[in-house]
C-alpha cells in the first residue's frame, strides 16, 4: 500500500493556456527587446509558462558569444514583450 506521506498535497502548475499564450508555441523564433542585452534579440521559445516564456538566444546574430554563454536559457520574457511575426 502506498504511503500518503509521499503524495503531494497540491499540484503547482506553471503553465495554463490562456488567450495571450495560446498564440505562441515552443520552438517559435521571435524578436523582442532585451533591456539586459540592450538591443532587439531574436530568440526561440523553449518553455511556455502562463504569462511568460523561457527563451534560447544561441542563434541571435547581434548577441556576443560572452552574452550567449552568460544568459542563454536564463532569459524569461513576457508574452506581451514578444513581437509576433506578421502573417502573410
Amino acid at each position: 500500500m502506498a504511503s500518503p506521506v509521499n503524495k503531494p498535497l497540491y499540484k503547482i502548475g506553471l503553465y495554463e493556456e490562456n488567450d495571450l499564450n495560446k498564440q505562441f508555441h515552443e520552438n517559435q523564433v521571435l524578436p523582442f527587446y532585451s533591456e539586459l542585452l540592450g538591443h532587439v534579440v531574436r530568440g526561440r521559445i523553449t518553455k511556455k509558462y502562463r504569462y511568460s516564456c523561457l527563451i534560447d538566444i544561441s542563434n541571435s546574430d547581434r548577441t556576443s558569444e560572452f552574452q550567449k554563454e552568460q544568459y542563454n536559457s536564463h532569459i524569461v520574457v513576457s508574452y506581451r514583450d514578444l513581437q509576433p511575426e506578421p502573417t502573410l
